[in-house]
C-alpha cells in the first residue's frame, strides 16, 4: 500500500513539473522579409490586434489558432510548429522563460512571395493556463 501511494505521489509531483500551459501575449519585435528587401524593421502583433496565445508543452504540443501547423514539444518549456507543403513552408519556434515572464516567438516563411522572411518576437507570460 505505501508503494502504491509513494508512486501516485510521485507520479503527480513530476508529470506536473514537465507538462506546462501558459497564455502569451504583448509581442514586439523585429521582421525581414522579401517585400522590405530583407531590411530589420520594427514589427508586433499589436498592430493588428491584441493577439493572445496559449502555449502547451502538454502531450504533442500545442500553440493556439495554429490548426494548420503541426506542433512537437521540443523541451518542458519550448514547442515547435511546422506547415508546409511542395511549394511553401513554416516553421515556428515557441520558448518561455517562466521564471522571467518572457515567451520568445521565432517563424521563417518560405514560398509565400512578399511575405517570405523571418521574425523574431519577445513577449510576456500573461498567466498559466488550465489544464484541459
Amino acid at each position: 500500500m505505501k508503494s502504491i501511494i509513494a508512486l501516485a505521489v510521485l507520479s503527480i509531483c513530476c508529470t506536473d513539473g514537465l507538462a506546462r500551459c501558459w497564455t502569451v501575449g504583448e509581442f514586439k519585435g523585429v521582421s525581414v522579409s522579401k517585400s522590405d528587401a530583407y531590411k530589420m524593421v520594427p514589427d508586433g502583433f499589436g498592430k493588428y490586434a491584441p493577439a493572445v496565445f496559449i502555449v502547451s508543452t502538454e502531450g504533442r504540443g500545442m500553440v493556439s489558432n495554429h490548426d494548420d501547423m503541426r506542433c512537437t514539444t521540443m523541451s518542458p518549456a519550448a514547442v515547435m510548429c511546422v506547415a508546409g507543403d511542395s511549394d511553401r513552408a513554416t516553421l515556428e519556434v515557441w520558448t518561455v522563460d517562466e521564471a522571467r515572464g518572457i515567451a520568445v516567438f521565432t517563424r521563417t516563411r518560405s514560398g509565400f512571395g512578399e511575405h517570405d522572411g523571418a521574425n523574431l518576437f519577445v513577449g510576456k507570460v500573461l498567466g498559466r493556463c488550465t489544464r484541459q
